[in-house]
């Protein structure tokens, strides 16, 4: 199961796993999906981030816990999350359990360097499975959920663009995603959560290979789902696929694309076989 931004809106259980105990294959953040191993990978804290393994939960996917008053839980159906960085333990708050996959939001003071994360499923623990904390290591939300694509970008009425919907050279957009960074002044579990403008995170956004001026770079309101506020490049190519990515530091978000044209609506790519009404529909 995939959190995406546009879905946005206890059973405890007792005893011995039937699956056996938990163990952990892979952590990734929620929208790039970049692997471990790369050089771009990392998860930072405040991150929405997704824990892939096995006997994650004894249940079958469980419903997208709300973030409303009194927060995300850090212990759903039996599962908790356990991260020990440079000496310091945080329990992330979850949004889904599965079997197979879990959802959570790694608390902004957890430290920066390499650790360990545990996952607890009805009292078995998991083996201590290294996690790579950095500083930001953003990942942008993509329309059909797999890191590429279109993005999920907006103008500034939260009407998405699409390719009969395209942005101009000069507007204003959002993006969304996750892993801009820390956000102390925040608990990453209830919404809504405030707004604060991470400028002290080095950021730059490129779209269409040309540098974006950066308006906005922090939490929605919601937990571990980041907004950025861009403006796109008067000197922007166009077209119906126009990359957009963000380099953290040193750390490079995955990519996404824009339709982009002149003077909004359809765009215009020679090289397509599909028309932009095709391609919506």
């Amino acid at each position: 199961m995939r959190f995406s931004v546009l879905s946005v809106v206890a059973c405890l259980c007792a005893g011995s796993s039937v699956f056996g105990a938990p163990s952990i294959s892979q952590l990734q953040n929620n929208y790039s999906y970049i692997l471990p191993g790369l050089p771009n990978y990392g998860i930072a804290p405040g991150s929405l981030f997704i824990i892939k393994g096995s006997g994650l939960n004894n249940q079958p996917i469980s419903a997208l816990q709300s973030s409303l008053s009194p927060g995300l839980p850090t212990l759903l159906n039996g599962t908790s999350i356990s991260v020990t960085v440079n000496g310091t333990t945080t329990t992330p708050g979850i949004y889904y359990t599965s079997p197979t996959q879990l959802a959570a939001v790694l608390p902004s003071n957890t430290p920066v360097g390499k650790g360990t994360i545990t996952v607890t499923n009805s009292g078995q623990a998991s083996a201590p499975t290294q996690i790579q904390v950095v500083q930001s290591a953003l990942g942008l939300d993509s329309y059909n959920g797999s890191g590429t694509g279109l993005a999920v970008a907006q103008d500034a009425n939260f009407n998405l663009f699409g390719p009969t919907n395209s942005a101009t050279p000069g507007q204003t957009i959002i993006l969304w995603g996750s892993g801009t960074g820390a956000d102390t002044s925040n608990d990453d579990k209830t919404f809504p959560l405030k707004q604060n403008n991470l400028t002290g995170i080095p950021m730059q956004v490129f779209i269409g290979g040309i540098q974006a001026s950066i308006a906005y770079r922090g939490r929605s309101q919601y937990p571990g789902v980041d907004q950025l506020v861009v403006i796109i490049p008067l000197g922007v190519p166009t077209g119906c696929s126009v990359s957009i990515l963000a380099v953290s530091g040193n750390v490079v978000s995955n990519s996404v694309s824009i339709p982009v044209a002149a003077d909004g609506g359809s765009c215009s790519d020679p090289n397509s076989v599909a028309s932009p009404s095709q391609i919506s529909a």
